[in-house]
């Protein structure tokens, strides 16, 4: 009776094992597929913004040029379209800054996110900032 009793708990603990061993790699199946899926998204939607992001700066470039033609030009309707333009320009600037800023929050996200340092003409960005109306000095060196 105790061999019989022996083998039924090596059985059901055997049985047991193989079930709970069993979930475990389901579930781990699982979750590498879901991984998987969600790095492919991510992947997709990375491309998705960088397209959308380098076509809002190519329109932008091509107001620019738009822009650089009706300068000359010294009609009234020709200033509004020039006033338009504008408007459009500040869209696109703003559609390109929102897609790089998304492209660094999903590789925050991912930790795949490496910082670089990177030129910039203060003076440039500030007048920019600033607007065109306004006035920015440069500081004594």
């Amino acid at each position: 009776a105790i061999v019989i009793s022996i083998l039924v708990g090596n059985a059901l603990g055997y049985a047991l094992e193989h079930t709970l061993r069993s979930v475990f790699r389901e579930q781990y199946a699982r979750r590498a597929d879901q991984e998987l899926a969600m790095r492919k998204e991510v992947g997709e939607n990375l491309r998705l913004v960088h397209t959308i992001k380098g076509k809002c700066g190519t329109a932008n470039s091509l107001a620019a040029g738009i822009l650089a033609c009706f300068q000359r030009v010294r009609d009234e309707h020709a200033a509004h379209a020039v006033q338009l333009m504008r408007r459009m320009c500040v869209v696109l600037e703003e559609a390109e800054w929102w897609c790089e800023h998304r492209q660094l929050f999903v590789h925050l996200e991912l930790g795949t996110y490496t910082s670089k340092r990177a030129v910039c003409n203060v003076y440039a960005l500030l007048t920019k900032l600033a607007g065109p109306e306004s006035h920015v000095h440069e500081c004594p060196a």
